[in-house]
């Protein structure tokens, strides 16, 4: 596997976005959407080719998501010839069995029947359907849920409410279960809970998470404890002056919490690619929540979770008639189903925020007091952030050895193999060779990260700067270039 160099996530100032959706009775007053401080920027880089293998369809959406992701539990093109898929959600043993399965809630197209269904497919054996179950309304002239949003968690499931309401709806897992097998359908427990979002949601353990879709800038997610009845009862802030809430990238459309990492994906269009981020968790300010982003096929929704296998699933709705081919405008990419990943491979997504010097945003610091830095990590191009440059790390071996060569290396005059000699002053006992694998002055031994002038030692600047052109002239694609401006907003 080729590594390049990644651009991450680069901190310019504060930019408010525009253009927020706000959901008819909304509050507006104390929900304004937040402003973003830093640029997000997501990793794009890519083959500009379909997938290795062609494992999806349309053009790779970028490296990081080709390396990380693999074919899931699919749908047939007849399910999803009326029905459009949405949020999912993964059951360990529903039924009992010992099987697992991964529901898709999908919303529906036209026709007398305007319920939604939740379809249950095999999570671990593609093209297997498990049944179906379809979502009752209260009142025939109600509307029927977009079903954005979709959780299991205390016995209960959790799913969007009517359209435009901004509720949630509990219904008994055991009713769910029940109506699976019977492929018959579900009715709503309890009163609605009204919220300040529910275009996408998640649980972890009793906290339920659920947010706003923004088509124009970022919005909240608020958090809530679930309680035995299936209410949900707003978390507080720690200090218990508002209401716990998380700010939401832009064009969220499905979030998951694994452990200390939150996910979230984004969608704005069909013919533009969809983002992934994972971010740390106890972080509620995006800005500050280290995020990183890479892109990924069009039209991402609903992510779901399974901890038992370490197992991400990321669905899409492309694959809808909605937008495939039978749609006169296709997706960048027709998915008829979810991916799946480790989730150690997207927990450890290479990137961050840059913090930059003088032009950082307020309370955040630069510890090596300079206003130009370069990170490196896999996914793209060579970069070149004023003088310093991105090359191939020496392993520490191979630094050492390099080093000691030049201790040996022949002087004006001397022969090969001589070693050179420094006289001593007469009186003084002999020097002894500096350890270098010793050296206080270094981090952990090693020369490499010597503190000083210029950050590295002479000696191994010279050493790593003919590395650097030896692998440009073997490869001189990957010579470096300069990186360029970012724009503030996510996902540019």
């Amino acid at each position: 596997m080729i590594r390049r160099r990644f651009r991450s996530i680069i901190a310019t100032g504060a930019a408010a976005l525009v253009g927020a959706m706000v959901a008819p009775g909304a509050p507006s007053a104390s929900a304004a959407p937040p402003n973003a401080t830093t640029t997000v920027r997501c990793e794009s880089d890519s083959s500009g080719k379909p997938p290795p293998g062609g494992w999806y369809h349309g053009e790779s959406a970028s490296y990081l998501y080709d390396r990380r992701f693999r074919e899931g539990p699919i749908l047939s093109k007849e399910q999803l010839g009326r029905y459009t898929p949405q949020a999912i959600a993964y059951w360990k043993d529903w039924d009992d069995s010992g099987r697992d399965a991964l529901l898709i809630a999908t919303y529906v197209s036209g026709g007398a029947d305007d319920r939604a269904k939740i379809i249950a497919v095999d999570a671990n054996t593609p093209h297997r359907l498990l049944g179906w179950v379809m979502v009752d309304k209260r009142s025939a002239g109600e509307m029927p849920t977009h079903a954005g949003g979709m959780a299991i968690g205390g016995g209960h499931l959790f799913l969007s409410g009517p359209q435009e309401s901004d509720s949630i709806r509990h219904y008994a897992l055991a009713d769910v279960r029940n109506a699976l097998q019977q492929k018959g359908s579900i009715s709503p427990k309890g009163a609605d809970r009204k919220v300040y979002g529910q275009s996408f949601m998640t649980v972890d353990g009793n906290k339920l998470y659920a947010g706003r879709f923004n088509l124009g800038s970022r919005d909240w997610m608020h958090r809530y404890t679930i309680k035995d009845d299936g209410r949900l009862e707003t978390d507080p802030t720690p200090g218990g002056n508002g209401k716990m809430r998380y700010e939401v990238p832009k064009g969220t459309q499905g979030v998951a919490k694994a452990g200390n990492t939150m996910f979230f994906s984004t969608s704005l269009g069909r013919n533009v690619r969809s983002n992934f981020y994972a971010t740390d968790a106890g972080e509620t300010n995006l800005d500050k929540a280290r995020p990183h982003c890479f892109r990924g096929p069009s039209k991402s929704q609903g992510i779901a979770i399974d901890a038992a296998r370490n197992r991400l699933f990321l669905n899409y709705e492309s694959g809808s008639h909605k937008f495939d081919d039978r749609a006169g405008d296709p997706a960048r990419n027709i998915i008829r189903g979810a991916h799946i990943a480790k989730l150690e491979d997207v927990t450890s997504v290479p990137g961050g925020t840059l913090k930059l010097g003088t032009l950082q945003a307020k309370k955040l610091t630069d510890t090596d007091k300079e206003d130009e830095i370069v990170v490196s990590v896999e996914g793209a191009p060579i970069c070149v952030k004023g003088q310093r440059r991105q090359v191939p790390e020496a392993s520490e071996a191979q630094a050492g050895q390099a080093a000691r060569d030049r201790r040996h290396r022949p002087v004006h005059g001397q022969r090969a193999g001589q070693r050179h000699r420094t006289r001593q002053p007469a009186g003084q006992p002999p020097r002894q060779p500096r350890d270098r694998e010793a050296d206080p002055g270094s981090e952990e031994g090693n020369p490499r990260v010597r503190r000083g002038q210029g950050g590295l030692s002479t000696e191994l600047r010279g050493e790593l700067n003919r590395r650097s052109a030896a692998v440009i002239r073997q490869n001189p694609r990957r010579r470096p270039r300069r990186c360029p401006r970012s724009t503030p907003g996510d996902g540019w």
